[in-house]
C-alpha cells in the first residue's frame, strides 16, 4: 500500500507532542507500507532531519516555507487580513500555490492508495486529491480548543475575536468530517465529541504511545523541584504557565518555601524569559537537545492545562520516566487514568496547590502513584502498537481501490 502523508511542519527536531506522535507513527509505518511524506520546511531547516526521516524508510518531499513568526505588529496584521475569509487563519496560512502544485506532482508521480492529512490545518488539501481515499488525523478538536481560548480569556478584543475564530472553526471542521472518508483521532471522547458536534460518521481512535527505551526512570531528583514541559509558542501552555505561575506557585510557597518551578520548552515569550531572570526559583530553560534530565530533576511533573485537546503526550513520557504528575482533567483529557492511582487531577487554584503540596511532603504518596503510572505505560502503551492499527485504519480506508489487494 502506498501512503503519502502530509503535514504542514517537519516532524524533526521533535520538539512538540504533534511532532512526536507524527514522527513515531511514521517511523513505524514505514515498517508496514510505502509512505511519502510531504510538509513545509523553513529554509534554514538542518538537512541531517530529512535524512534522519529518510533513514526510517520515507520518502521525503518537502515544500519550502518560512516559519512564522507570532509575536509582533506584522504577525497581527497578517491575521487581520485574513479576517473576511471564510477559513479560519490556522487553515488559510498554510494554502499556498506551492503546496498545491507540489501535491499534484507527488500524486501524478506515484500511484497513491490513500492520503493523510495530518491536522485540521491541513483537510483544505482534500480539493486537490481527487478520487484518492482521503483520511484526516485529528490530533486535536481544534472547535473544542477555541472554545477553552475564549472561555478563559479576559481581554475585551482577544475574547472577541477567540468568539469569531471559533465560529469559522466550527464550520470549517464540521466540512472536513463530511468531506473525508474516514478521520483519526487520539481517544473516544474526541471521536465522539466528534460524531455528536459535527455528524462524523467514522473514526478510528489511534492511541497515544510513548518510547520507552529513550524515557526511562534516571533518578537524579531535585528536592521540592516541580516541571512542567510543552511548546511555550502553544496559547494553551503559555495560558497554562501564567495561572500555575500566578495563582498556584504563591500558594505552595506558604508552605513550602524553598519550591522550584522548571518550564522546558521551545520558544518562550519574552515576558516569560523574563520570568526566570527576576524570579530565581523559576528556571525557563527554552529549547534543550534533551528533555529527559530536566523531568529527571522534577520531585512532580505538573500540567495546569485550561485549554486544549487530543491526548498530551508528554504526560506518557513522564509517567515512563517515573515521574508523579499532577494535572487538570484537561491536561490529561482522553488518557485511561485513574484520579489517585496513576496521576492526580485538580483544576481550582487551591486544590491544585494543596494536592502538589502533600505529594512533595509524602514520599511515599508520590513514588506510589508513579510506580503504578509507570507500570500502566511500560506494559500497554508502544508506538509500534499505535502504528498497527493506523496501518489496519489506512488499508481499510483505501480498500475501495480495486487493485489494492492485488499490488500488496
Amino acid at each position: 500500500m502506498k501512503v503519502l502523508w502530509l503535514k504542514s511542519d517537519f516532524p524533526l527536531p521533535a520538539d512538540t507532542g504533534g511532532k512526536i506522535r507524527t514522527m513515531n507513527l511514521l517511523s513505524a509505518l514505514a515498517k508496514l507500507c510505502d509512505v511519502t511524506f510531504l510538509s513545509y520546511v523553513p529554509p534554514e531547516l538542518d538537512g541531517k532531519w530529512i535524512n534522519q526521516m529518510r533513514g526510517f524508510g520515507v520518502r521525503v518531499e518537502s515544500v519550502v516555507h518560512p516559519e512564522e513568526n507570532k509575536e509582533g505588529l506584522a504577525f497581527k496584521l497578517r491575521v487581520l487580513s485574513k479576517l473576511l475569509s471564510s477559513r479560519p487563519y490556522i487553515v488559510n496560512k498554510y494554502i499556498t500555490p506551492e503546496m498545491t502544485q507540489q501535491i499534484r506532482k507527488v500524486t501524478a508521480e506515484k500511484q497513491i492508495d490513500v492520503v493523510v492529512c495530518d491536522f485540521l490545518e491541513m483537510a483544505w488539501c482534500a480539493e486537490h486529491l481527487g478520487g484518492i481515499p482521503k483520511v484526516l488525523f485529528e490530533h486535536n478538536v481544534e472547535t473544542l480548543i477555541w472554545r477553552r481560548y475564549h472561555e478563559v480569556e479576559k481581554g475585551f478584543l482577544k475574547r472577541l475575536y477567540f468568539a469569531y475564530e471559533k465560529r469559522r472553526l466550527e464550520r470549517f471542521e464540521r466540512e472536513s468530517c463530511a468531506r473525508f472518508d474516514l478521520v483519526l483521532t487520539v481517544s473516544d471522547n474526541d471521536g465522539e465529541l466528534l460524531r455528536k458536534e459535527f455528524g462524523l460518521r467514522r473514526y478510528v481512535t489511534i492511541p497515544t504511545g510513548v518510547d520507552t527505551g529513550f524515557f526511562h526512570p534516571l533518578g537524579r531528583e531535585t528536592k521540592h523541584r516541580l516541571v512542567f514541559c510543552g511548546s511555550m509558542d502553544w496559547m494553551p501552555n503559555i495560558d497554562g504557565f501564567w495561572w500555575f505561575y500566578r495563582e498556584i506557585l504563591p500558594i505552595i510557597r506558604q508552605d513550602i518555601k524553598d519550591v522550584s518551578f522548571a518550564v522546558v520548552g521551545r520558544r518562550p515569550a519574552e515576558d516569560i524569559v523574563k520570568v526566570g531572570q527576576d524570579d530565581k526559583s523559576v528556571i525557563i530553560t527554552g529549547t534543550v537537545a534533551d528533555v529527559r534530565p530536566e523531568v529527571a530533576a522534577g520531585q512532580i511533573y505538573v500540567v495546569p492545562l485550561r485549554v486544549g485537546g487530543g491526548t498530551r503526550i508528554k504526560i506518557y513520557e513522564a509517567l515512563a520516566m517515573g515521574k508523579c504528575v499532577v494535572s487538570t482533567t484537561i491536561g490529561a483529557e482522553g488518557l485511561p487514568l485513574t484520579d489517585g492511582v496513576n496521576i492526580v487531577f485538580a483544576d481550582a487554584e487551591n486544590e491544585f496547590a494543596k494536592k502538589v503540596t502533600e505529594l512533595l511532603r509524602d514520599d511515599n504518596k508520590r513514588n506510589r502513584i508513579a510506580e503504578a503510572g509507570f507500570r500502566l505505560v511500560t506494559e500497554k502503551y508502544s508506538w509500534s502498537k499505535a502504528a498497527k492499527k493506523l496501518h489496519e485504519a489506512l488499508i481499510d480506508a483505501a480498500g475501495a481501490r480495486g487493485d489494492l489487494k492485488a499490488r500488496n
